[in-house]
């Protein structure tokens, strides 16, 4: 039986995208020689010092869409407000959604969704109590952003309303026991 070993160029010639086995000694030298290099000539390469990690952790916030503006959703609907946020890998970046000014309890008709850069709140069931002014607020060391929308939450129920221009009074009419009111 033969056994097939697996040949790799130096690391001067490994291609950028190259994958190489790291599993044998040999292999993890190589690998090793090519980070040496990347790091040598300036490059990024993972595991590096707390201060080449991620360049994206030192920059503020930055919201890359916005919300849409002016949702009206008829009661017992769904909305969905979503953005894109910058940075996506920054462990102190922290995002809270707010209504009207305040801090919004997450519940099982709230649903907000945080990961990798997309941001968005699902509310089920929207009642009129929801209508209000939504702001998704991203934090992180380095500063704040803010994105805001309006909700309008528009009733099923359909309550007859008088014309402000009507003339006419209401009329009592009696029947044995019963009193009507006719509009």
């Amino acid at each position: 039986m033969s056994s097939v070993t697996p040949t790799f160029p130096s690391p001067s010639v490994v291609e950028k995208d190259t994958v190489v086995d790291a599993q044998s000694a040999a292999n993890l030298r190589r690998l090793q020689a090519l980070e040496q290099k990347a790091k040598a000539a300036g490059a990024h390469t993972l595991g590096s010092d707390d201060e080449d990690m991620d360049v994206d952790q030192e920059a503020a916030p930055l919201f890359l869409t916005r919300l849409r503006e002016g949702y009206v959703v008829e009661e017992g609907r769904k909305v969905h407000f979503e953005a894109k946020l910058t940075p996506i890998t920054d462990p102190n970046l922290k995002v809270k959604w707010l209504k009207d000014g305040a801090p919004m309890a997450v519940g099982h008709r709230f649903r907000p969704i945080h990961d990798f850069g997309y941001v968005a709140l699902d509310i089920v069931d929207v009642i009129a109590e929801d209508t209000g002014r939504y702001t998704c607020r991203a934090t992180n060391l380095a500063g704040t952003a803010e994105i805001e929308t309006r909700l309008e939450c528009k009733s099923k129920l359909k309550v007859p309303q008088r014309r402000q221009n009507s003339t006419t009074r209401p009329r009592f009419m009696t029947s044995g026991f019963t009193v009507s009111l006719i509009l």
